[in-house]
């Protein structure tokens, strides 16, 4: 289970490093165009920077550009520490929701007004600007890299990698025998999840198979957007693993969870939207301050709410625990009807006690 990540078409990434600076284009999983040049951060602090000579650093830096690859660029990936500390200093500065660097991402617009006043300061502004002070000596020439870069380019997305070399050493190792790919439909932090924190499989299985089922029946009524299927399904499959840790505050720590260990082929707004989504399962609806919180994450209040109740509706309907899902459903003029030999009198109980946002929607069971 596995949704392509939007940042795999018509991207560039990026790792600055002291002597050298990589760079290598990514287009539908593919990478091509791997090219190391001779910009670093030291490099560039003891052959211009010393010396003052900011006009002769930037006309360096873009003949060695002229080797990167013309093609049209939408999204920067950054890699490396002057990125990673340039990052965390503008969510730091943003008073951002999520507290998690690896994928998270900023516009055009943002990310070049403030390297821009990283150039312009002096340390003690670079500290006000939430640089460290183990970076003040190469984050300036780091900065223009990166400013050079991003007018050559003219790209509209920049986004922060949490990995780096290390990984990627580890990773082609790993997959030396399959083309340095992950299977398809593979996903490395819901594998994780998945092995480590779900014992019962076959229930996340049914979960997940039953709120994609409800989805698909109520979303065009319900006014969501296809697009949002995935997450409700990937929250229902992961929505057990708490249990693991602690059953009687499992939507607590499945939340935690969700919010640490998805990473790698998940925007910042797809993990902000699952982890909400298992948080109030099986409860009530999420809350006003929650959702004020991620506002900038999360979808329209409307639309989080119903796809909080779709999967709260699934938990409630397998109440029962059955070895395999007993019921039918058909959908008409706002009503779910739950088709059964069974008298699902558990279900039943459960969901009478759920919040609908759309109070003119109802659960009918037809035994």
């Amino acid at each position: 289970m596995c949704k392509p990540s939007p940042w795999q078409t018509n991207a560039l990434t990026i790792d600055i490093g002291g002597g050298s600076t990589e760079f290598s284009y990514i287009n539908q999983n593919n990478v091509s165009d791997t090219i190391s040049l001779k910009l670093g951060t030291v490099r560039l602090k003891e052959l211009y920077f010393d010396k003052n000579d900011i006009k002769g650093a930037i006309k360096y830096i873009d003949k060695q550009l002229e080797n990167v690859c013309d093609k049209k660029i939408e999204t920067l990936i950054g890699i490396g520490g002057t990125f990673r500390a340039i990052a965390s200093a503008i969510m730091k500065n943003e008073n951002y929701p999520l507290m998690k660097l690896h994928a998270y991402e900023f516009s055009y617009d943002k990310f070049s007004t403030y390297i821009s006043s990283i150039l312009d300061a002096n340390d003690n502004q670079l500290e006000k600007l939430g640089i460290k002070k183990d970076r003040f000596d190469v984050i300036k020439p780091g900065t223009l890299i990166l400013q050079r870069v991003i007018k050559k380019l003219k790209i509209s997305k920049v986004v922060t990698s949490g990995v780096g070399v290390r990984e990627g050493v580890f990773l082609s190792d790993l997959l030396r025998n399959s083309k340095h790919k992950f299977p398809h439909n593979f996903n490395t932090s819901i594998k994780y999840l998945v092995d480590s924190y779900i014992d019962d499989t076959s229930y996340s299985t049914q979960l997940n198979l039953l709120s994609k089922k409800i989805f698909d029946l109520t979303n065009e009524y319900f006014e969501i957007d296809a697009k949002f299927r995935y997450e409700l399904a990937l929250a229902a499959k992961l929505f057990p693993s708490g249990s693991s840790i602690n059953f009687y505050s499992r939507n607590k720590q499945t939340y935690t969870l969700i919010q640490n260990s998805l990473e790698y082929g998940f925007t910042h707004k797809s993990i902000t939207l699952i982890a909400t989504l298992t948080k109030y399962a099986k409860n009530k609806l999420p809350v006003d301050s929650h959702l004020e919180k991620y506002a900038d994450l999360l979808p329209k209040e409307k639309v989080t709410k119903m796809l909080s109740y779709i999967l709260s509706l699934s938990i409630a309907l397998l109440s029962h625990r059955p070895r395999n899902i007993d019921f039918d459903m058909q959908f008409e003029n706002g009503s779910l009807n739950i088709i059964s030999q069974s008298s699902l009198f558990i279900s039943k109980d459960a969901v009478s006690k759920l919040e609908c946002s759309d109070k003119g929607f109802k659960v009918i069971f037809n035994s």
